[in-house]
């Protein structure tokens, strides 16, 4: 079955492009376009103000593209120091050969990002509380379009094992075997007991955002949000975190106490987070994998591959439990 894995994302030129913003939004300008997994993404320069306009998959489902509007204005009444991609307009529809395509004008916001900073671990300790933050102004939020089946999910593995065979070397199957299994046997059976909630899911270095100070102001891609377990959210932050190349059990461990600096997590959250970090990198791996053979010349697909297969091989090599007890601090 087709889904917005599997289906080729949008590649209109920079005129056609154009013509929508005029057309769909009465907005004239220049065009950048910008790195994307899945979408079509530009930046819009015009000419008081800039913008992001957001060309989704054709396999999008509508019910995602609305949920991430209603999340960006969900986070910004709840937290208003927070900054997302809020929608600027309603968003529109295109048709091309049989294809609907949704379009969003948002926000865009100047500053850099986080993968462009040098942190010490002082700053993984403040991204931690931004994260924190975040699964604050979520705590109340639903929305139909989050309570889907996601691979991206790492509440879960049941769906990414089928995408194991894209891995070609038997010891780095072994590998992420070693720590889809533990992942089951250590934390699956508590998860559906702990609190959920819909999370961002996609909290890493090239999604936050920096002012001109160096502060975290916001954080963008809202494409991969979802109904789980609340803290997958730092787990994931945590496994992009992990394989930065100046990481370190520290950093993790600081990153995480910055988390719960605000969000009071019990004892069996805690406990499952290096589980899932593990099992978010084995999704990392597997995804960049499968999909590199449909879209081989997307490099956006495969941007974490080779540090994630570093850290996971690195891991496998030392005592787990004690890995556990330095991040974790139990």
């Amino acid at each position: 079955m087709s889904s917005v894995f599997t289906t080729p994302p949008p590649s209109f030129s920079n005129d056609e492009a154009l013509t929508f913003l005029k057309n769909k939004f009465d907005i004239s300008g220049t065009l950048e376009q910008l790195p994307s997994d899945r979408d079509q993404v530009f930046h819009v320069q015009g000419d008081a103000d800039s913008y992001i306009l957001k060309i989704y998959n054709s396999a999008e489902e509508t019910s995602v593209v609305e949920l991430q509007d209603a999340a960006a204005a969900y986070i910004m009444k709840s937290d208003k120091s927070i900054l997302v991609p809020k929608s600027l307009q309603k968003a529109r529809c295109i048709k091309k050969k049989n294809l609907t395509y949704h379009l969003r004008l948002t926000s865009y916001y100047t500053g850099s990002f986080l993968s462009e900073k040098s942190l010490e671990t002082s700053d993984y300790f403040v991204l931690g509380e931004f994260i924190g933050r975040l699964t604050r102004a979520l705590e109340q939020f639903n929305h139909e379009g989050a309570n889907r089946s996601f691979l991206w999910d790492a509440a879960r593995t049941d769906l990414i094992k089928g995408y194991l065979s894209y891995i070609p070397s038997k010891s780095d199957r072994d590998i992420l075997n070693y720590f889809l299994h533990d992942f089951e046997i250590n934390a699956q059976p508590v998860l559906s007991g702990l609190k959920r909630s819909v999370i961002h899911n996609d909290a890493n270095y090239n999604n936050i955002i920096l002012d001109d100070n160096n502060n975290i102001t916001g954080i963008i891609d809202l494409g991969d949000m979802v109904f789980s377990n609340r803290c997958v959210e730092i787990a994931t932050c945590m496994a992009y975190v992990a394989i930065l190349e100046d990481s370190t059990y520290e950093s993790l461990k600081s990153l995480l106490m910055g988390y719960l600096s605000i969000i009071d997590l019990n004892k069996k959250e805690i406990q499952c987070i290096v589980h899932i970090m593990c099992n978010r990198l084995c999704i990392s791996v597997i995804m960049a994998s499968w999909r590199r053979t449909l879209f081989p010349n997307n490099d956006y697909l495969t941007i974490s591959l080779a540090p994630a297969w570093a850290f996971l091989r690195k891991l496998r090599l030392e005592n787990f439990s004690l890995v556990k007890k330095k991040i974790i601090n139990d």
